[in-house]
């Protein structure tokens, strides 16, 4: 990512192009073999996730971890809960949460429980937290897989605001018409090796796919076409 002063939003698409070892690598999963990443200019390096949580980096993942039990606020606060006197602020961790929901329009309480949630609510929970993490990098790995129609919009929404307010987002969809409609420039990755960044605004759909797929798309729709 480049620095947070100039968020974009970046796809890497393509099965086995290898963006979820990229992210994996960014979030602190994975160890990078070479290479470097660079945050507001500066090299950083993550031993783990929770190392990657406290750098900055918070991602909303595909499938939705949460702890169905356990409140809104719990689930956002995990590990990280506010205390006071060695004992759990619960009036202040809701506070937060409030103020976290309200920030991103929800319309639900902090004191629900997670497996009440729609899966569009409970993937706002895990956007609330990553900004309770004060994210300044947040990538949505395919969100709206499960989403419905009325749920996309809010999300797209809310991504734009984001954008906004300074974060950068890193956004892996296989649709297009959501890269062109969120994204400022798109990264193509193809055979685990990096191949070309776009400007979305200058570029088009057919030269975007020619670039993932590394052939021109008429040919290639003229040789797989039956007889």
């Amino acid at each position: 990512p480049r620095s947070t002063l100039f968020p974009y939003t970046t796809l890497f698409r393509a099965n086995g192009a290898g963006k979820s070892t990229l992210l994996n690598i960014l979030h602190g999963v994975f160890h990078a073999t070479e290479g470097k990443v660079m945050i507001d200019g500066c090299e950083v390096r993550f031993s783990n996730a929770l190392e990657a949580i406290h750098g900055g980096i918070a991602k909303v993942h595909q499938e939705i971890n949460i702890i169905p039990e356990m409140t809104v606020t719990e689930n956002i606060m995990l590990g990280m809960e506010t205390t006071r006197k060695g004992m759990l602020d619960k009036r202040a961790m809701n506070s937060e949460t409030k103020r976290l929901l309200d920030m991103l329009g929800c319309n639900f309480s902090p004191d629900d429980k997670m497996k009440t949630l729609s899966t569009g609510k409970k993937q706002m929970v895990q956007i609330a937290k990553a900004l309770f993490t004060n994210a300044k990098v947040i990538s949505f790995d395919e969100p709206t897989s499960s989403l419905s129609s009325t749920e996309c919009q809010m999300l797209f929404k809310i991504i734009r605001d984001l954008k906004e307010k300074g974060i950068t987002i890193l956004y892996i969809s296989h649709k297009m018409n959501e890269v062109f409609e969120l994204c400022d420039r798109a990264s193509v990755l193809r055979d685990g090796k990096y191949v070309v960044t776009l400007d979305l605004k200058q570029t088009s759909e057919q030269e975007l796919v020619q670039n993932m797929i590394g052939r021109d798309v008429s040919m290639y729709a003229k040789r797989t076409r039956p007889p």
